[in-house]
């Protein structure tokens, strides 16, 4: 894979400076690659990075399907794929992962794909429904970039906006996700068991039957 690196002159011709201290266009030939190999991905960053040493934010060429971010990390430039967001796709997924955890009793890693899952099956109707989203898919209202424990309300909230609340009506009576938290991505395996992981995986099922009346109601 070769890199180019040049200046990004935005129509003013810059001053003589060290590449990592200017403004940079990253183009990335890979002729091998499905991925970059057509049209050359060209990426923005705008620097210098900020202050103690973090990297300033990246501006990224939106005509690509897949975009890339660039990251500083201490010494020379890194590319990070990140690839346009599929609620629909994601939330499938994430529940077929952990189907195959909880039945073989790996219950904290299979409570976490339920709740991204459940997620993911919100925005997924949410979309359905005329949610609006950016180029890369993601939410453009801050109050839906949320995860399942506090986007619960915001769906029913939006639903009924959209005069949907019949899907707030395929749910749960009450919020099954507000004992979950993203954060417990780093707890021990020892705080997870069957009986606190089932409520969850039930509510992710019933927002997979509510995803597939959505989809066929409202085809994308």
């Amino acid at each position: 894979m070769q890199h180019t690196c040049e200046p990004a002159s935005h129509g003013v011709k810059a001053a003589a400076q060290p590449c990592h201290a200017r403004p940079l266009a990253l183009t990335i030939h890979d002729p091998q690659s499905k991925i970059y190999n057509s049209p050359p991905l060209r990426l923005f960053h705008a620097t210098p990075p900020g202050r103690f040493g973090l990297p300033a934010p990246a501006v990224h060429d939106r005509t690509n399907a897949a975009n890339v971010v660039v990251a500083s990390a201490g010494r020379g430039w890194k590319p990070i794929m990140k690839h346009p967001a599929d609620f629909a796709d994601a939330h499938r997924r994430h529940w077929d992962d952990a189907e195959m955890l909880f039945g073989h009793e790996r219950w904290a890693n299979a409570d976490q794909l339920y709740g991204f899952s459940a997620e993911c099956g919100l925005k997924a109707v949410m979309r359905l429904l005329g949610m609006p989203v950016d180029h890369e898919g993601t939410p453009r209202e801050s109050k839906h970039r949320k995860h399942v424990r506090d986007l619960w309300s915001e769906f029913v909230t939006f639903a009924r906006s959209r005069g949907e609340a019949r899907y707030h009506a395929l749910l749960p009576d009450r919020e099954p996700f507000a004992d979950w938290s993203e954060q417990n991505r780093y707890a021990s395996r020892q705080h997870f068991h069957r009986a606190e992981v089932s409520p969850h995986r039930a509510a992710a099922q019933k927002i997979l039957a509510m995803v597939a009346c959505a989809t066929e109601e409202h085809p994308p």
